[in-house]
């Protein structure tokens, strides 16, 4: 692998139906999340069984047994080992209701894995099984993109009744602050690179920063500023792991003209030196 290089999910087929089934055979020691990388899609891993592990954001995650694991938009990924028949079904966000959504914001600053019963299990194999069928389907008509869309809807909302346990019983949350968090997050995986202050992103919105970062706290439990420090620290985390760019250059690809700066945000973020960080880790 190059090491200037980090490898990102691309597939025709995501572009062509906003969602993609990967079997078990594309997900070992040697398949498309063999390496660690990052895409803007969420991906929903689904273990019939066995265990499997994942370095997510740097964090290891162990699945054991019959359960379930999402991955969100721009979070680092890399399947490490598995002795399981596992699922990973990638799906463009806005494939998503607003009430899958709130159910995974919710959670990507630190989402848990979820164990599921067996009958849970058997279901969630048979939907999938048939979305994976109806995606292969060549020949289209007016009512396919229907069926697709409908299995993507069924297959993302099991996954989401995991995780909704954060949405009040009545049901009710605020759909605009989810809305805006979803239009945050995206401008943000494009933009952080360049834009660094809350009152960046609330203008590109055309929202007050007050409003946005009410809107954000709101739908994620977390700040406008948090978000962007995660994207930055993450990503300079990735560079400084698996690229031999200096420091100073990956100061400067992130929009830090000044490296010193930008060691003192890194040092004060995660509590060790850039320096230090590559020579622990790499």
């Amino acid at each position: 692998m190059n090491k200037d290089a980090i490898p990102a999910l691309i597939n025709d087929d995501m572009k062509r139906h906003g969602a993609v089934v990967i079997s078990s055979n594309d997900t070992g020691e040697n398949g498309i999340f063999s390496t660690a990388h990052r895409n803007e899609h969420f991906l929903f891993i689904f273990q019939k069984s066995g265990s499997s592990r994942w370095i997510v954001d740097f964090k290891e995650m162990e699945i054991e047994g019959p359960a379930v694991y999402f991955i969100g938009p721009g979070q680092l990924h890399q399947h490490v080992m598995s002795d399981t028949g596992m699922q990973v079904i990638a799906v463009e966000p806005g494939q998503l209701n607003e009430v899958y959504h709130l159910a995974f914001e919710s959670y990507t600053a630190a989402q848990p894995v979820a164990a599921i019963p067996v009958a849970k299990a058997g279901k969630l194999y048979t939907v999938i099984s048939l979305l994976d069928e109806e995606l292969k389907h060549t020949a289209d008509n007016v009512v396919r993109p229907y069926i697709k869309k409908g299995l993507i809807e069924v297959v993302a909302g099991l996954f989401a009744e995991e995780y909704a346990g954060v949405i009040a019983p009545d049901g009710k949350h605020d759909a605009r602050s989810i809305t805006i968090t979803r239009q945050f997050k995206a401008l943000l995986f494009h933009s952080y690179k360049r834009m660094k202050k809350p009152s960046d992103y609330a203008d590109a919105l055309n929202l007050s920063t007050p409003y946005l970062n009410e809107a954000v706290k709101m739908a994620s439990g977390f700040t406008v500023s948090y978000w962007i420090q995660k994207m930055v620290m993450i990503e300079a985390k990735r560079l400084l792991s698996y690229t031999n760019k200096t420091v100073k250059r990956i100061a400067i690809e992130l929009g830090y003209q000044d490296y010193a700066y930008f060691s003192r945000l890194f040092t004060k973020a995660e509590k060790i030196s850039p320096k230090a960080y590559r020579r622990k880790y790499r």
